[in-house]
């Protein structure tokens, strides 16, 4: 889409709500790469040098052995399963979340944008 190599990696969205590391196939080969805590769904993390060799141009100063970024697409996997512990404990957190004073002040705002 803007001439850069993209890749597309899912992950788990446990993964992108606490943030951690995870290991990415690259045209260099296998790297791990750092997911923030809190990565959306469809975000984009650029990583340098790792990307397609750059095209040399005549009136250009790039040299051969440059390449462009890669660009890794982020989206969510959809798990099929945990255990049961897990389920209990994320219940936990759900019914944690639904008393956030974050979440509950969005949720307030986009009501209002969408009766206006």
């Amino acid at each position: 889409k803007d001439g850069m190599l993209h890749e597309i990696l899912m992950i788990d969205p446990l993964l992108a709500i606490v943030g951690g590391t995870t290991n990415l196939l690259t045209p260099q080969g296998n790297k791990d790469i750092e997911i923030k805590a809190g990565t959306a769904d469809g975000s984009e993390i650029h990583l340098p040098n790792l990307g397609l060799l750059k095209r040399a141009k005549r009136e250009s100063t790039s040299k051969p052995t440059e390449r462009d970024d890669l660009i890794v697409d982020i989206i969510y996997s959809a798990p099929t399963h945990y255990s049961d512990d897990v389920k209990r404990e994320l219940s936990k957190i759900y019914a944690h979340n639904l008393n956030n004073d974050e979440l509950t002040a969005y949720s307030i705002e986009v009501n209002k944008e969408v009766n206006e």
